[in-house]
């Protein structure tokens, strides 16, 4: 599988305590508590496959799906507007944009 030249970036918001950073793949990336997700964060705010990130370096598309996680994510544009994901539907991400669960910041970048 094939990098784009992009990575995730996690840590907890208030504390700014680093959770992690990923370098994301072309096509799928799922984001999630479970071993089986290739961006794996062990925390129960997480459910087991929570996000799906879609990559495309043919197209250059990059989108961002909620695939059925407990809890409300939100995306967070660079002017700081905050939307919430209605679950399986598709929203374009764009670079800066981040990403929250609880009180994980997922930063694209």
């Amino acid at each position: 599988m094939r990098t784009v030249g992009h990575f995730l970036e996690a840590k907890r918001i208030g504390s700014g305590q680093a959770l992690g950073k990923w370098r994301l793949l072309d096509g799928v990336n799922l984001i999630g508590s479970a071993s089986a997700c290739n961006i794996c964060l062990k925390d129960p705010q997480l459910s087991g496959t929570h996000l799906q990130l879609t990559f495309s370096l043919d197209d250059g598309e990059h989108s961002i799906e909620d695939v059925g996680g407990r809890g409300e994510v939100y995306r967070v544009g660079d002017d700081g507007a905050k939307m919430a994901l209605k679950p399986r539907r598709s929203y374009d991400l764009k670079a800066k944009h981040r990403i929250v669960v609880g009180d994980i910041e997922f930063r694209y970048c």
